[in-house]
């Protein structure tokens, strides 16, 4: 009696370690997702990781339902309530007047906010007043230039704080959304360009200036025909790793290897401040400043790409982690890759046991009942 008992016990205690090593082993968040390559480690691109499109959809057909977000407006005031609304951080308005207009910063801040390091990602919410480039007067929609961005960025901050990828980046960061209000209204009535992006970064302080890692900048980041040049303002080295995370992760006919312009827009301050910046624009759309900049023009698709790049990029830089799209062509190409992806051995999650520990249960447990099946 007392055998057959500790039997039980013994068969119930398997019976719970088998069932332990099915969870790790099935549905681990990142299983099957690190891979060693040339002893760095990296992680695959799984589609939960990426940004949500049809988030980004909706944060576009929402800011134009808005109306026109030309400074001092009501719309813009309705895209500040709606985007305090859905801040998943701690957020600030930063207040000021520029030629008697009301001039709104709006900063959401998420991570570690004592912490040494910080990254400002950056996007200008309001729209020009004016459409100065095209032959019927009117303000611009601002779908692209103005909504894309502001999107990216809303759904950046959206994966950053839900998905388990950037639990380590958040402890050792502060990551700070930056949206920027009279970005776009330079040439009009006196205005100077990027109002709000100058005040903002002026108003930095020393210590946030030193704990500053890298300005990255989206704008106009949604036409149907991405293309991205390099802006030749921007941090070269910071530059040239972004457009290597686009090959990377299957990006490269969007980001080409080509020279931009060089643009005066919301990078600028936080470089005049000696802050690393990258200016993420494509400068060749042809709808820019017309009555025509809505969505019909504008991607959701385009917008992932390049938040999605972004995000590659923060993990490759400050996590030491190089992301891959596995079902890439760079992959059996690139002599930084491991040469037979389909090892699936290679496929096994850094610091974790190996397979075999945890199948250990289950043997165990066949062994025991085949024992008390056939005793006599």
């Amino acid at each position: 009696m007392k055998e057959d008992k500790q039997k039980r016990a013994l068969t119930g205690v398997l019976i719970v370690l088998f069932a332990a090593s099915l969870f790790l082993l099935g549905f681990y968040p990142l299983r099957d997702s690190i891979i060693f390559i040339e002893n760095k480690k990296s992680i695959a691109l799984p589609n939960g990781w990426r940004v949500n499109e049809t988030e980004i959809q909706q944060y576009l057909e929402q800011q134009l339902e808005f109306g026109y977000r030309i400074p001092g407006s009501n719309a813009s005031e309705q895209l500040r309530e709606y985007i305090k609304e859905i801040a998943l951080g701690d957020i600030t308005f930063q207040n000021f007047t520029y030629k008697e207009t009301p001039i709104t910063n709006i900063e959401i801040s998420i991570g570690n906010t004592s912490s040494s390091k910080m990254l400002i990602l950056g996007a200008h919410y309001d729209t020009r007043k004016i459409a100065t480039n095209d032959v019927v007067p009117g303000p611009v929609p601002g779908a692209n230039d103005g909504a894309s961005g502001v999107a990216g960025l809303l759904a950046m901050m959206n994966i950053m704080t839900e998905n388990p990828y950037f639990v380590e980046l958040l402890e050792k960061f502060e990551i700070r959304f930056v949206f920027f209000d009279a970005e776009d209204q330079g040439g009009i009535d006196g205005w100077e360009w990027i109002v709000g992006s100058t005040y903002y970064a002026n108003n930095l302080t020393i210590s946030d200036v030193e704990r500053s890692v890298a300005m990255i900048l989206l704008d106009m980041v949604g036409d149907k025909d991405l293309e991205l040049k390099k802006e030749i303002n921007s941090d070269s080295a910071y530059k040239d790793q972004i457009w290597s995370i686009a090959e990377n992760i299957g990006y490269s006919e969007y980001f080409t290897d080509k020279p931009g312009y060089r643009l005066i827009d919301d990078h600028v301050p936080f470089l005049n401040r000696g802050i690393r910046s990258v200016d993420l624009i494509d400068f060749d759309y042809s709808e820019w400043h017309k009555i025509t900049d809505n969505l019909e023009h504008t991607s959701a698709p385009s917008i992932a790409i390049v938040a999605n790049t972004v995000l590659a990029w923060i993990l490759a830089e400050f996590l030491d982690i190089e992301v891959w799209e596995l079902a890439s062509s760079q992959i059996s190409n690139s002599s930084s890759q491991i040469s037979e992806i389909a090892q699936t051995s290679k496929l096994i999650n850094e610091g974790k046991p190996e397979v075999w520990f945890y199948g250990m249960p289950l043997m165990l447990l066949v062994v025991l009942l085949f024992r008390k099946k056939h005793r006599t």
